[in-house]
């Protein structure tokens, strides 16, 4: 965040509304307010990362989620795709603008076979 010029408030918001003239008033839990221009809004979600030796390490500094998404990040860079099923990788090099790409995709989870009459075979 501090890259871009943001700076990360840890609380509890229990109020966020627009400025007249522009940005947002934020109200914390604990009597705090912050001012900003712009609001990230966080959800917790957490990221569940396959078993590849060093890939945790370099989650969200060399490895990244989506080069679509960090394309900025990744610009003029060699990528690699790892995962996705297949297609998916090829698109998600194909779209990022950056040579020398390599992508790794798994291939789609096949749908659940059906009888006839479109119910799942009995087992």
């Amino acid at each position: 965040m501090a890259a871009y010029g943001g700076e990360i408030t840890e609380g509890t918001v229990t109020r966020a509304r627009p400025l007249d003239g522009g940005g947002f008033q934020v109200d914390l839990a604990d009597g705090r307010s912050v001012r900003a221009r712009r609001l990230l809004v966080t959800t917790g979600l957490v990221d569940e990362l396959p078993d590849v030796p060093g890939l945790a390490e370099r989650w969200g500094r060399e490895v990244l989620h989506c080069p679509y998404c960090h394309g900025w990040e990744v610009r003029d860079q060699p990528i690699g795709v790892l995962g996705g099923p297949r297609g998916w990788s090829r698109r998600c090099c194909g779209g990022s603008g950056a040579s020398g790409s390599r992508c790794s995709g798994t291939p789609a989870p096949s749908p659940p076979r059906t009888s006839a009459s479109g119910s799942p075979p009995a087992v």
